[in-house]
Order: C-alpha cells, then structure tokens, then sequence
C-alpha cells in the first residue's frame, strides 16, 4: 500500500474485510456503525481503495438495499508472528516448492515480501528444516492431473486412470503422497482388489466415474507401521488429529505415546515437521530412516 495510506485507514479496510468474511451483506447505516464511520464520503474512499488496490470490491447494491461483496482478487494481511511462527511458515514454503512445483512462482513471491520485515536468521532456519523434511526434491507432475486427484479425494469419487504404454487402473484414491521425489496417487485398486500407490506420471488420462461404491481406508485391512514416540508441551493435545496416538505414561514435559500409520514414511515426515516437539523412539528402523533424512537437525 501506498504512503498515503494510514494505520487508521487500514484498520477501517481490514475491519470492512473481516465483516464481509462473516456475512453477505450489511445496510449502509450498519455497515458504518460497525467500522466506525461518521461521514459517507469516508466511507466511499476507502471502498474504492480498496476496489483500486487489492482489488476487493464492495459496492452498493440497489435491489437488496445493502453493501456487497463482488470479488476479491488480493487480500491485505498484517500480523505479529512468534520466533517459532516464522521458523514454522519459512519451513513450509521451503517444503511446498517441492511439494507443489507448480506453485513455485506464488511462494517465490510470498518469500519476497517477507524479506525485509522478518529476521533472515529465522527465515534461513526454516528453510533448513524444510529441506530436512524433504531431502529430495519433487519431480514435477501434470497440475490438472494432480488437481482432478485431490478433488476425487476431497469427494470420495472413483476414476479411472489410463496408463501412457496401455492399460487401465480402476482406483479409489485416498491420498497424494510422495516416495522418493515422485508423487503418487495411492488407494484401492478395485480391479485388484487391494490397496496401491501408483505414480502419476505412468498416467497419460482420467475419467471420474463417480462416488456410489467408494471403498475408503477404513474398509481395508493393512499391515501399516506401529511405532513410540515422546511429545513435549505443549504439542501432546495437538498432535492427536494429525496421527493416531494414544497415552502410554505421563512425563514431567510431556508423555509417551503410542501410534500407528499407514505409511512409514508418514511418519518420519511428520516427526521432522514436529520438531524439536517429537521425538521418536520405536522402531529402530523409523528412528535410523529419520536420522538419515534430517542429518545434523536431530
């Protein structure tokens, strides 16, 4: 934003912003009520800084007698982050450009604008643990493809897949997870009736054939990995949803939990990602592989 723009006058956009995240729309006298205003000029001006500037656009609409939002094409955000908060967001945008390289341009544009506002020590901190995290970076894959996956997911939906040298593969996908630096699309494989992980780019073609016989994880049995870990506070009430675990013994910082996963390799990545909060114990084999994977970090 501009230097014209002052802190009170960003207070009051911020505040229209946070207001039309909650509702559809409010009357004029409302709407100035809740923001503050006192005069309807003022009110204008801002609504068209923000249409000319971020492209937010609110606007008065005749038929309903109330403020609407249109479209939103930026969003203005400001926030005092933690020392563990920057770390945490310069890990994830390190691990994302592997993740998602189709994305690469958008975080290269978040890491700029960080540049210059937060520490670079942290910055550099985070972007070590993120490669910690991901040791290998990921090969690209087809963006449409691996969009069609994750909604077939998000729906619950069945797809066929065709392979690029012939073949097809009847599949309820579960989850899009990487081995090695390839993405893969993994679930039951109906026509052969048991869980597999396939990489995406042996696949040339889609068809999404519906949700009607959808078999999800839980109705098929597999051998998985059970494994111990330590959790510190205070990460023990909040790590719950994102692996199953289960008290084993209290602790003076923490506990001891046992869990278990599908995917091995699930939990080396999460345990890397939790740091210095987890700590792994059992089985030897995830606690060597983690090592490897983090080196010098752990």
């Amino acid at each position: 934003m501009g230097r014209d723009v002052s802190l009170k006058r960003l207070h009051r956009m911020r505040t229209i912003i946070g207001l039309f995240d909650r509702r559809i729309g409010y009357p004029k006298r409302e709407l100035m009520d809740l923001v503050g205003y006192r005069c309807d000029r003022t009110l204008e001006r801002d609504l068209k800084l923000l249409r000319d500037r971020l492209g937010i656009d609110v606007r008065y609409d005749t038929m309903s007698r109330r403020y609407r939002l249109s479209g939103v094409e930026r969003v203005l955000i400001s926030a005092e982050l933690s020392v563990q908060e920057v770390t945490a967001l310069s890990m994830a945008i390190q691990m994302a450009r592997s993740m998602a390289p189709h994305m690469g341009d958008h975080l290269e544009s978040i890491d700029r604008k960080l540049k210059g506002q937060v520490p670079e020590a942290l910055m550099d901190r985070g972007r070590q643990l993120g490669r910690s995290a991901l040791p290998c970076a990921c090969l690209p894959t087809d963006e449409e493809m691996f969009l069609a996956m994750a909604d077939c997911i998000r729906d619950h939906k069945r797809v066929m897949l065709r392979r690029r040298r012939g073949g097809n593969v009847l599949m309820d996908p579960w989850s899009l997870p990487i081995y090695g630096a390839v993405w893969h699309v993994r679930g039951y494989d109906v026509l052969r009736s048991r869980e597999a992980a396939y990489p995406l780019n042996v696949f040339s073609s889609w068809e999404v054939l519906g949700s009607g016989e959808f078999v999800p994880p839980s109705m098929v049995r597999s051998d998985g990995v059970t494994f111990k870990v330590k959790l510190s506070l205070p990460l023990p009430d909040r790590v719950a949803q994102s692996l199953p675990l289960s008290r084993l013994e209290e602790e003076g910082d923490g506990g001891v939990f046992m869990g278990w996963a599908m995917d091995p390799e699930q939990v080396v990545r999460w345990a890397i990602a939790s740091f210095p909060h987890v700590r792994l114990l059992e089985p030897r084999e995830l606690v060597n592989r983690l090592r490897d994977a983090a080196g010098e970090i752990f």
